[in-house]
């Protein structure tokens, strides 16, 4: 009986290990690799599955440097665009060409941020700031037409402006999404906090 549950045991081990690569891979795991030693039919599924793996975190790594490559290139147009704007005269037309270049350029920088915090060596970039100002002048820039209201305190505190934006963004766009016709519009809060810590920024719709 002993002899019999080794081997069963030795059998049945590289199912087990190939089922953990597996979850692994659908955790979004994709560097973890099967290992296997054997010649036979499980050896050659462990390593097909490590193959797909691979291919699979080649094709994710290739979509992201294309998106990267596009952002990039996108900035010189955006550029010379606001360039030839400065030199129009101020107008309606101008104000409404100058809204929509700093959209695009919102949607860029959120693009790269995003792409930046899938990188394994992504890293806060904490700088004082102001987050009363910080937060209601991006409020009043990019949500002013949804009715988006604000009750701020007074706090400066060191965070990453450019994640702290990115939050507070999807924050303000997912609660937008799911806001029923009938409720309340989107309302921030920042408040202070007692302890040495980066204030809590919440929304509720």
């Amino acid at each position: 009986m002993l002899t019999i549950y080794y081997a069963t045991r030795r059998l049945f081990k590289p199912i087990d290990d190939i089922n953990d690569g597996v979850r692994k891979f659908g955790e979004g795991n994709l560097k973890h690799r099967i290992s296997y030693r054997r010649n036979d039919q499980l050896g050659t599924l462990a390593h097909n599955v490590n193959t797909m793996a691979q291919d699979i975190d080649n094709m994710i790594e290739a979509k992201r440097q294309l998106l990267l490559g596009i952002s990039h290139e996108l900035r010189s147009p955006l550029t010379r665009s606001k360039v030839n704007l400065a030199l129009m005269p101020e107008s309606s037309a101008h104000t409404e060409i100058s809204r929509d270049i700093e959209m695009m350029e919102q949607l860029i920088t959120e693009l790269l941020e995003s792409e930046r915090l899938n990188s394994q060596h992504a890293a806060l970039n904490p700088e004082k700031a102001h987050l009363t100002n910080l937060i209601s002048e991006w409020i009043e820039t990019n949500f002013s037409q949804s009715g988006v209201t604000s009750k701020l305190d007074r706090v400066e505190a060191y965070v990453d402006i450019a994640r702290l934006k990115l939050l507070i963004s999807n924050l303000l766009q997912n609660a937008i999404k799911h806001n029923g016709p009938d409720r309340q519009a989107p309302v921030i809060h920042l408040k202070s906090a007692t302890f040495n810590h980066a204030p809590r920024v919440s929304h509720r719709r």
